[in-house]
Formats: structure tokens, sequence, C-alpha cells
């Protein structure tokens, strides 16, 4: 590709390309040539034109109009308007009420940027009713899907060390109350998930692992 460095240009207010929402779908679509980049403008090069990122990432205008058109049932821009927003909550480690929410929310899209958030959930969401929920929206999609088997061990990696050491923090007089405010603050990832999985059995099953992992030794003078 020749030079183009002098070529590139603010587009016209009427370029469909650099609005907000055609932005969103270019990055949905073409990961590998935007990853982290912003738009700056576009060129043309022996006719052709593109689309340049600030990394210097060239893609044909006609490329992605093609990628974008391409499927029949309009998955490619069936996207709610708040997509970031629902993408970002669906995500959150500490929340799986939020997550299980935009897992609603995205149900109502069908669109490949939204199966892919949802297949993710549903793999590998820690709480069981948020994948069992994007199994639910995925069916309804009519994908070919299957709903993983429930976790026996750990919802999250290295939990029961996670909470002997938290308990070993503590004074040895401490409460159960003390105990679980210190978890909340500490591990609010860890926290969350169990409450949501374990639902009104969560104190009880809290307070047992609380009672199970060993106290800190006093130290002998």
């Amino acid at each position: 590709m020749e030079n183009t460095s002098t070529r590139i240009f603010s587009p016209p207010k009427s370029s469909i390309f650099l609005t907000e929402t055609w932005t969103s779908r270019i990055i949905d679509f073409f990961p590998f040539a935007l990853e982290d980049a912003i738009l700056v403008g576009t060129c043309s090069v022996n006719g052709e034109h593109y689309v340049i990122s600030r990394k210097g990432t060239y893609i044909k205008e006609n490329e992605i109009l093609t990628q974008t058109n391409k499927n029949t049932d309009n998955k490619a821009i069936n996207l709610p308007p708040n997509y970031d927003e629902l993408k970002k909550a669906a995500n959150r480690t500490a929340n799986w009420k939020e997550r299980l929410a935009a897992v609603e929310e995205l149900g109502n899209w069908k669109s490949e940027p939204t199966i892919d958030l949802l297949t993710h959930r549903m793999n590998h969401d820690s709480v069981y009713q948020v994948q069992e929920a994007a199994y639910a929206k995925l069916k309804d999609f009519g994908e070919n899907v299957h709903m993983p088997e429930r976790k026996k061990f750990d919802l999250i990696k290295d939990t029961s060390k996670v909470l002997v050491r938290i308990k070993k923090s503590l004074p040895a007089e401490h409460s159960y109350e003390d105990f679980k405010e210190k978890l909340q603050k500490m591990r609010s990832d860890i926290y969350d998930t169990y409450k949501g999985e374990k639902g009104e059995d969560f104190e009880k099953w809290l307070e047992e692992q609380w009672k199970a992992a060993p106290f800190k030794q006093p130290r002998r003078r």
C-alpha cells in the first residue's frame, strides 16, 4: 500500500463510518484489526475507500458493509441501544444480580455479539442461576447449546484457602460477623458469588465454613 499519511482526512458529516453506532459495529466485526484502536479518518488508495484506525490499520469500507449485511436474519445489527452498558454488566464479577439482569435483557436481542456474550456467561459464570438464564435465552434463539454441569467444588479458585486466610488474619476472639464483614470487604467476588449460588442457605453455609476453618494460633512466649 502506498504512503497515505498525507491523504488522511476527516470524513464529511454524512459519512456513516465514524458515527458512534457504526464505530461499535466495526469493532465488533473486526476486533483483530481494531484492537484498542480509535477510528481517526478515511482515505482513498487507488480508488479503494478505507477506514483508518489510530494504529494505522486500514479496512476497506465495502468489506465492512459486506460483513454487516451478510446475515439475512439481521443478526449483525440487532443490538440494544445500551449494548456497551449491558456488556459491562454481564462481565461484572462481583455482582451476580447485575449479570443476571444483563443476560435477561441481552436475550431480547438476537445478534452475533449478544450470542457470544450469552454463550460465555452460560459456560463460565460462577453462579448457576446466571448460567441457566443464558442457556434459556440461547435456546430461545434457536442455538444448539448444552447446559454445563453444576460445579461441585470451589466456584472461584482457592475459595477454601481464602476463607482460612481471612479467619487467621482476625484476632482469636473474633465473631462470625467479624469474619463475614472482612470477607465482604476483601473478596466481594467470593461473597457475592456464593450468596447468589447458595440463596437462602448462604448464611448457614458461610458460618459452617467459618467454624471449620482453623483459628489463628496465639504466639508462644
